[in-house]
């Protein structure tokens, strides 16, 4: 089991009470439905204010970003050896995007990466705090498309690709990880163009991102998964 490759009982740890999972469950699902309604009105409304624009846009030919941020939830690991597990802790992500754009639309190769700095792990409703610093890392490989608004420079994008989860230990050495799965993420930002001929981009996004892979043989039916709300900057250059 991956969990034993890093973690272990200690006869001293700290016993966390925390809200039901069923309520947060439920938050995770309004945040979803909500984001897509406003998403799309937003596309909605953007795209009738950038037809009536006659404005020349910067967003034709190579195009490139780059998102640093964090986001916030927890990894939920079901296993059949422990049930369901709770992975806790502080979150930094990174995401390049490299492709090309025409018409105020742009697709292309999509690189992220999510760490999770673990600080505790939830069985049973109690939350155990762990003696040494592990982290868990998953991320996307795959592609993106992304439509800008203009004259405001907002976008919005989706990202689909694959991905997995990779357990370090307190010394960065791989533990453990499972079996590739469907890593997806979409997002909605705002862009200040700099620069004398204003090619580059400064801005800030929120996102929301989630990925479910099984974990290897001989324990291929444990899953491991998260749905997480995120923000943070971006820089592009176009």
């Amino acid at each position: 089991m991956i969990l034993i490759m890093f973690f272990s009982w200690t006869d001293h740890f700290l016993e966390i009470r925390i809200f039901p999972i069923s309520q947060c469950n439920q938050i995770l699902k309004k945040m979803k439905k909500s984001l897509f309604a406003f998403t799309l009105m937003t596309v909605l409304f953007f795209h009738q204010l950038s037809a009536q624009s006659d404005a020349v846009s910067p967003h034709n030919g190579f195009n490139a970003s780059l998102t640093v941020g964090s986001s916030f939830g927890k990894t939920r690991g079901s296993t059949g050896d422990f049930g369901t597990m709770y992975y806790r802790g502080s979150r930094m992500n990174m995401k390049m995007q490299l492709g090309y754009s025409y018409s105020d639309w742009a697709v292309g190769l999509s690189f992220g990466m999510n760490s999770l700095f673990v600080s505790s792990i939830e069985v049973s409703d109690t939350a155990y705090s762990l003696t040494e610093d592990v982290s868990m890392d998953d991320g996307l490989i795959g592609l993106y498309v992304k439509k800008y608004f203009m004259p405001l420079n907002i976008y919005a994008c989706a990202d689909l690709g694959i991905s997995n989860f990779k357990f370090y230990d307190s010394h960065a050495e791989l533990q453990g990880n499972t079996d590739r799965g469907f890593s997806w993420s979409i997002s909605a930002g705002k862009e200040f163009l700099i620069g004398k001929k204003k090619r580059f981009g400064l801005g800030a996004y929120v996102s929301l991102s989630g990925i479910k892979c099984n974990d290897l043989p001989p324990y291929e039916k444990d899953t491991y998964s998260h749905v997480l709300p995120g923000l943070g900057a971006t820089i592009s250059y176009h």
